[in-house]
């Protein structure tokens, strides 16, 4: 998947929202998951704000990907920095059990960890179809 490719399947997953609304976690959220404190439940926001934001979230996503000094096939490559986009680069650091068994190179066992995860039950289908492309290397979806 290239990065294009990528950013539409996280926007389809994430959905694009106009109105700032609480997150799973109770952070205040708004366009493709941005996470905005300075802004209100309720409050609108533009297309270009979106854009803006996602362009930046997305790109930092990448920059947290290339920091673990992984080299990983572009399928995998896609699922870490969805996971990071959608977790952040501190709380994907504290999947420990799905990096070391990425660094062995053991995609079932760090797709299992992938879904033996509160991230898993908050994402629901789509953890689901991540893991089931990180464990076969092909993109499901």
């Amino acid at each position: 998947m290239n990065d294009t490719a990528i950013m539409v399947q996280i926007e389809r997953d994430e959905g694009r929202k106009y109105r700032v609304y609480l997150d799973s976690e109770g952070y205040e959220t708004v366009g493709i998951g941005h996470r905005c404190p300075e802004l209100h439940v309720g409050d609108l926001v533009s297309d270009e704000h979106i854009r803006t934001w996602f362009d930046r979230d997305y790109s930092e996503a990448v920059k947290g990907y290339d920091s673990l000094g992984l080299t990983l096939d572009p399928i995998r490559r896609a699922v870490v920095v969805m996971m990071i986009f959608n977790l952040g680069l501190t709380r994907f650091l504290g999947f420990k059990k799905f990096l070391g068994s990425t660094v062995a190179e053991d995609y079932v066992m760090a797709g299992f960890h992938g879904l033996d995860s509160r991230w898993r039950k908050q994402v629901k289908d789509r953890a689901h179809r991540m893991m089931a492309a990180y464990i076969t290397g092909e993109w499901i979806g």
